[in-house]
């Protein structure tokens, strides 16, 4: 019995630093695992702000292009207004012109040209 014991305690002996090796090494690599972890996150949180911070500019180009197109838009509209107004007053004129040389005296006379009006 004595023997197997000395067995035992023999082994537990001779195995002991390889298991206290092993632990150790499964230690530290859990503690590598956490640090590449903690990289792996500090890079993906840092890279999400480069992103954030990308998005904002482009949103922020967007919002000026929208805005510079909409003044275009509006002044291009005003143009076409004024030519319209412009085109309405010409013909307006250009119809008043053409009423006010009309030559009304030369019918007046023809139809009322002797005087003489017929009354029945």
């Amino acid at each position: 019995m004595w023997l197997k014991q000395y067995n035992d305690l023999s082994f537990q002996q001779e195995f002991s630093p390889d298991l206290e090796s092993i632990r150790r090494c499964g230690l530290e690599a859990k503690q590598e695992i956490k640090l590449a972890k903690a990289k792996a996150d500090h890079q993906d949180q840092r890279l999400q702000q480069m992103e954030r911070k990308a998005a904002s500019k482009e949103r922020h180009k967007v919002r000026q292009l929208f805005s510079r197109v909409e003044g275009d838009l509006h002044t291009i509209k005003n143009d076409q207004l004024q030519r319209d107004i412009r085109r309405a007053e010409e013909s307006r004129r250009q119809l008043l012109d053409s009423l006010s040389s009309y030559d009304y005296l030369t019918p007046f006379k023809k139809a009322f040209g002797s005087g003489k009006t017929i009354l029945t």
